[in-house]
């Protein structure tokens, strides 16, 4: 596999993540960055998490594709992944809404992990086009994995990692012009819930 080839792909993942990728499901990030008294520590802790599960899914999904190109068609009308996705962000939804506050925080780190590794199975043309050219070019497992992995990377170079630092100093002035406490629960919740009821739409159209 040519350094070129490998090249390619992280370019396309940047500009992927910059673009299509950030206004099709970046914004499931939203939820899981901006909480009430957040630091920037966190904030880029999950900004972390939320990738590595993105690039771990991207890791698998293109070794699939490598090993066989017949894994494509499955992936794009995958009703598992969507029914998947669905039913994890109507948990979170519904946890955001309900779980004390000490409990729902500590349940914000893994959800933004677990989030980014279900955003990824989720079908989207942008990248199941990414697919289409690793099977044409990956050979195996291995070869289509290093070529996901490189692409994850390179998706993870976007414009939210700058919004993960300014999410601290947006909150607190957030904060001073809302003063009810429940405003981020109920925020992330209608997200989160939003974001499930599409993907439970998607599964049995």
């Amino acid at each position: 596999m040519s350094l070129h080839f490998l090249l390619n792909l992280f370019i396309s993942g940047i500009i992927l993540g910059s673009s299509v990728c950030a206004i099709s499901c970046g914004w499931v990030f939203f939820p899981v960055l901006f909480e009430k008294q957040q630091n920037r520590k966190r904030a880029l802790l999950k900004f972390i998490m939320f990738h590595s599960g993105k690039i771990f899914s991207y890791t698998i999904i293109g070794g699939l594709a490598g090993f066989s190109s017949g894994f494509i068609p499955f992936f794009k009308t995958s009703r598992i992944s969507l029914l998947s996705g669905a039913i994890f962000f109507l948990i979170i939804g519904l946890l955001n809404l309900f779980m004390p506050e000490q409990h729902r925080m500590k349940i914000k780190g893994l959800s933004a992990c677990f989030s980014g590794v279900l955003v990824a199975f989720i079908p989207c043309a942008a990248f199941v086009g990414v697919l289409v050219y690793l099977a044409y070019v990956a050979t195996d497992f291995l070869k289509g994995a290093i070529a996901g992995f490189v692409f994850g990377l390179g998706n993870a170079i976007n414009p939210f990692i700058l919004i993960a630092i300014l999410a601290p100093s947006f909150s607190i002035q957030v904060e001073k012009i809302i003063t009810n406490k429940n405003i981020y629960r109920i925020g992330s919740a209608c997200v989160f819930l939003f974001w499930s009821i599409t993907l439970f739409w998607r599964t049995f159209q």
